[in-house]
């Protein structure tokens, strides 16, 4: 029952219904909250994230984020969003570090899970913002056979197409013609 309105909090987040976003994600912890070892929590907290990314109160989550990302280091997902939330709340240096750690490897480190892809799009998003021309030809590599599709999550989150990450990837690399 617990996935019920969260599944609807995606569609009224696709439809802009921001307030009966909120509502439902509310509603969703509220049933999953009593339900051990759920991943409602999670799901919901991501929805949260990116209802809070839109709205540019990224800030009101800050602790919950990093509550996440350093209790859940099998999900760097919440790793990629704690630097994204550095980057929204004005503190790039904060936000270079975790994209760093992010990069080891080139990139070898975010699994190939169900946030993968949503994972992979916010790093193209730094990369364009710190002008990591390097990176960003990995990142477009990781994302090209994608290009066709849309950034989702199960029951959480739709980050819109593709090829907007990519051409994000271009613009880190200064190909406005691309881009």
């Amino acid at each position: 029952r617990a996935f019920i309105p969260l599944h609807r909090a995606r569609r009224a987040m696709i439809a802009g219904q921001l307030d009966d976003t909120e509502v439902l994600i509310h509603e969703g912890i509220q049933l999953g909250w009593s339900l051990q070892d759920s991943t409602v929590p999670i799901l919901a907290g991501a929805q949260l994230f990116w209802l809070r990314m839109g709205q540019g109160r990224l800030r009101e989550i800050e602790d919950a984020v990093r509550q996440f990302a350093d209790q859940l280091p099998a999900m760097p997902a919440w790793r990629v969003a704690l630097a994204t939330l550095y980057m929204h709340t004005g503190r790039p240096a904060e936000a270079r570090r975790e994209y760093d750690r992010l990069a080891e490897r080139d990139f070898a480190t975010i699994p190939r899970d169900n946030v993968w892809s949503i994972s992979i799009a916010l790093l193209a998003e730094l990369s364009e913002t710190f002008r990591d021309a390097e990176r960003s030809i990995l990142l477009e590599e990781l994302l090209a056979p994608l290009e066709s599709r849309n950034v989702v999550t199960p029951t959480g989150i739709f980050a819109g197409p593709v090829r907007r990450y990519l051409a994000l990837t271009a613009a880190a690399r200064g190909d406005q013609d691309t881009a």
